[in-house]
């Protein structure tokens, strides 16, 4: 991928993460991931194919600082922590494997608090957000819905991904 299109689509994912995440309503939301988008295309109109052609394969564009695995000898106790890269996911599966092995590991963790979850798109579209939340200095979220929708749970898990 060109350096320009990486940096682009970087700046959308985070005008995304700043403004659409803080919208209640998805009409708001739609409209403000289309200003974003038109501004896109009229500030870097010399990528404007290269990102038309990117933005319609990718709905969502995934960004994370957790993709990276730790190095761990035979027993399984981590000798050194993984360099912390916020870095552009390419793969949904990837992704999502790499969370169901974030799960485990906090699972081997925590025996007592073990958590059984399914990581379906949305969850690990909250899970990025809440781990980004939990990692930033001097950040705050206001997570809400219905009870025993997964808030506390992968809340708990970006913390332990967050260490």
């Amino acid at each position: 991928m060109e350096p320009e299109i990486f940096l682009i689509s970087l700046w959308r994912h985070e005008c995304e993460r700043v403004f659409v995440d803080k919208l209640t309503n998805n009409s708001d939301k739609d409209k403000v991931k289309g200003y974003i988008h038109d501004i896109c295309l009229e500030t870097f109109t010399q990528h404007e194919a290269d990102m038309i052609e990117k933005f319609k394969k990718e709905n969502t564009l995934y960004f994370c600082d957790f993709l990276r695995e730790d190095v761990k000898n035979e027993e399984g106790i981590v000798e050194q922590l993984a360099e912390k890269i916020y870095e552009q996911i390419l793969s949904f599966q990837e992704l999502q494997a790499r969370c169901y092995q974030l799960l485990e590991d906090y699972n081997a963790k925590y025996t007592a608090k073990k958590m059984s979850l399914v990581l379906f798109e949305d969850a690990i579209n909250h899970l990025i957000r809440v781990s980004r939340i939990v990692q930033t200095p001097r950040s705050s979220g206001l997570l809400v819905g219905v009870g025993g929708s997964g808030k506390q749970s992968l809340t708990r898990l970006a913390a332990e991904i967050g260490r």
